[in-house]
């Protein structure tokens, strides 16, 4: 005849051990710096916060027109921001408008140019809309420039100047 089967035992669930653990949610994950309140920042790292010679300088720009002293379009610019100014500076073209006479600062991506203020910019651009007080509207195209990177760092080069950044 054949041979009885071998019952295989059975592992005891009380054997395997059991993670203790203290049931709490894990930490809140923390912003990165890029999101960050600039303010935040400087008080985090101890950093200072931007000086009197900070600058932002914009190697490939086009003047698109809006300024009074300025009338036809100007390719191959350097647009320079600085804590006291807005300049221009390119081939037979030199502009610096003080903080002080501007009201706000937009940065708009290709689409929201075409769109909210008729231009055509390359796509991979970013127009800076330059409201004065005296009504007029300066625009600039900063060519391969990213709109969210560029309106943060403009944000924290104007910040405390009066200065609204759309």
């Amino acid at each position: 005849m054949g041979a009885t089967p071998v019952p295989t035992p059975v592992p005891d669930p009380t054997a395997f051990p059991v993670a203790e653990g203290s049931g709490a949610l894990p930490d809140d994950p923390s912003l990165p710096s890029w999101l960050q309140d600039p303010s935040e920042q400087f008080a985090a790292t101890g950093a200072s916060p931007l000086d009197a010679s900070s600058a932002l300088i914009i190697q490939d720009v086009t003047y698109l027109g809006g300024h009074p002293s300025i009338k036809r379009r100007r390719k191959k610019c350097i647009g320079t921001l600085t804590r006291n100014a807005v300049e221009l500076s390119g081939r037979g073209t030199s502009l610096e408008i003080p903080w002080s006479e501007v009201v706000s600062v937009e940065a708009q991506n290709a689409d929201e140019a075409r769109f909210r203020i008729s231009t055509r910019i390359h796509s991979e651009s970013t127009a800076l809309v330059i409201q004065l007080r005296d009504g007029a509207t300066v625009l600039l195209e900063a060519h391969d420039c990213p709109k969210v990177p560029l309106k943060g760092a403009v944000a924290q080069l104007v910040d405390g100047l009066g200065v609204v950044v759309v």
